[in-house]
């Protein structure tokens, strides 16, 4: 069965509606990028699929052990930004806490804290302040948290907003690498005019006030 299955999905605020006929299916090992305009409803969709917002019309199904606590989550740059107080390690290992649903932190969890924090090259940081971080610094720690977080699955909301080009190369590399390697599926947003990432295999494209449509890259135009 696939992780997720999404049947006639609506999503939106309590105000209005985004988008709607949302329907797509993620197998283990997808790369799928979403994308659309300011307000189609990419980061509600997000939201969703994480379980923290429910859907307007619609179903979300979950395969087996597809839970929301086996979903790594980044959100959008600074919409986390204060809500993360302490040190990096701190910060990372509450990600790797949710994955385990346990509030006691053991090896296990620091380790995987550890794995995450090397992954995106920031081990060094440990000891530092998050609050004292740059915006781009700050992205790179709440990827590692979303990493120590994931078991099945990575969602990543405009992951690359505000980084340089070569800090886009790296992050896209990364994913393409856990996503290839490690068997992760990757659904990430991104905005309707940038270039879609190396390794995407299908496209979800949200209209707004119309239905969606989710093709394979090989078949989609924008």
């Amino acid at each position: 069965m696939a992780q997720i299955i999404c049947r006639e999905l609506a999503v939106g605020d309590d105000e209005r509606l985004f988008c709607s006929g949302i329907d797509f299916s993620v197998e283990k090992g997808d790369y799928i990028a979403v994308i659309g305009a300011e307000g189609t409803g990419k980061s509600e969709l997000l939201e969703t699929l994480l379980g923290v917002r429910p859907p307007l019309r619609g179903e979300v199904i979950r395969g087996e052990g597809c839970v929301p606590s086996a979903i790594g989550f980044l959100p959008r740059l600074g919409a986390m930004d204060t809500l993360m107080p302490g040190k990096v390690k701190d910060v990372v290992l509450a990600g790797c806490l949710r994955r385990g649903r346990s509030l006691f932190v053991g090896r296990r969890q620091k380790d995987a804290a550890r794995r995450a924090m090397e992954a995106v090259g920031i081990a060094d940081w440990s000891e530092w302040r998050f609050a004292d971080l740059s915006g781009g610094q700050r992205q790179r720690v709440l990827l590692a948290r979303a990493i120590g977080g994931a078991d099945r699955m990575l969602l990543l909301d405009e992951p690359a907003y505000g980084l340089d080009v070569v800090g886009r190369k790296e992050l896209f590399d990364l994913l393409l690498r856990l996503n290839r390697t490690c068997g992760l599926s990757v659904i990430l947003s991104t905005d309707e005019s940038t270039a879609l990432p190396p390794g995407v295999q299908h496209v979800l494209h949200l209209h707004q006030n119309r239905v969606a449509t989710f093709k394979p890259l090989s078949e989609y135009r924008p």
